[in-house]
């Protein structure tokens, strides 16, 4: 078996690291996190890790807070397959 494609395809939305953190530190929960918490997380967002933007399914980034681990779950099951689709059929048009 030989790799002769590769790609990629992410989801529509997109948010920079510092929107992802002004998201959290917005939210309801941010003030039930512990200081050590909040310094995990600006570390995260702020350092330079390469990594300049998170990709979602949400168009409201914050309605992600509001969302149980199932219905996150349900929403990967639901979104995940047709970018997967998308990638392989994107691969194969190479």
């Amino acid at each position: 078996m030989h790799l002769i494609s590769i790609a990629s395809h992410f989801p529509e939305y997109s948010y920079t690291q510092s929107e992802c953190l002004s998201a959290m530190k917005e939210a309801s929960f941010w003030t039930t996190l512990t200081d050590r918490s909040h310094r995990i997380l600006d570390k995260i967002f702020t350092s330079p890790t390469g990594i300049n933007k998170r990709h979602f399914v949400l168009q409201d980034l914050p309605s992600a807070w509001d969302r149980n681990a199932q219905e996150l779950s349900e929403s990967f099951e639901h979104h995940a397959p047709p970018l997967g689709i998308s990638t392989v059929q994107k691969a194969l048009d190479k």
